[in-house]
C-alpha cells in the first residue's frame, strides 16, 4: 500500500505521461481486442453458441461502437492529462481530484 501512495504523490513529466498514454492505447486498442477475438473464437463453439453474423450489420455496429468508445476514451484521458496532471493508468495517478465532465455526477430531478 505504501508503494501506491508513493507513486500517487510523485509528479511525472509531460513526456512520461504521454508515453504511458501511448502504451495504454496500444493495450486497449490492439492487445485486449486481439485476446477477445481469439478467446471468443475458441469459446463460442465450446458452449455451442450461434454465430451472430448479419452481413452488413456487424461491421456497422462494430464501427459505431469503436468510434463511440474511442471518443469517450480520448475525452476522459484528455481531462485526466490536462486537468488532473496524470493518466488513467494507476501508476501515474492524477495529482488533482478531477471534478470536470465526464467525471461529475449530476442528479437530475
Amino acid at each position: 500500500m505504501h508503494r501506491f501512495k508513493k507513486w500517487s504523490e510523485r509528479e511525472y513529466s509531460k513526456a512520461q505521461r504521454m508515453m504511458a498514454i501511448i502504451l495504454g492505447e496500444i493495450v486497449s486498442w490492439i492487445i485486449i481486442p486481439f485476446f477477445i477475438f481469439v478467446g471468443s473464437a475458441s469459446t463460442d463453439p465450446r458452449f455451442s453458441l450461434p454465430l451472430f453474423f448479419h452481413r452488413w450489420v456487424n461491421p456497422i455496429m462494430a464501427l459505431v461502437s469503436m468510434v463511440a468508445g474511442w471518443l469517450f476514451e480520448n475525452w476522459t484521458v484528455k481531462v485526466q492529462f490536462s486537468f488532473g496532471k496524470g493518466t488513467p493508468i494507476p501508476l501515474m495517478a492524477t495529482q488533482k481530484l478531477v471534478v470536470k465532465r465526464p467525471y461529475t455526477y449530476a442528479e437530475t430531478r
